[in-house]
């Protein structure tokens, strides 16, 4: 266990890599959540509303908006297009 004055292992992160200068829009977790039919963890969470998100968030969004991905490997071209058009800030 860290002592008080250790800082925790995120804020470590942040120091070494920090995050975007424009934060990423908030994510819709209990849509998200909802979707893929399970809670994620709060450390993932705060990772993809500090950074942005990741290939599975943008995988969750399309599953969700009906569009044919796989469970693993490259996103479809057309899911990733759409997720760049009404996701214009990441």
């Amino acid at each position: 266990m860290n002592s008080p004055d250790a800082p925790d292992a995120f804020e470590a992160l942040v120091r070494r890599c920090p995050p975007p200068a424009d934060p990423p829009s908030p994510t819709e977790w209990g849509a998200t959540e909802t979707t893929l039919g399970f809670r994620l963890p709060g450390d993932y969470k705060r990772l993809c509303d500090t950074y942005g998100p990741d290939v599975n968030a943008i995988r969750a969004w399309a599953h969700a908006n009906r569009y044919d991905v796989p469970p693993r490997g490259r996103l479809p071209a057309q899911a990733r297009a759409a997720w760049e058009r009404g996701h214009p800030d990441g």
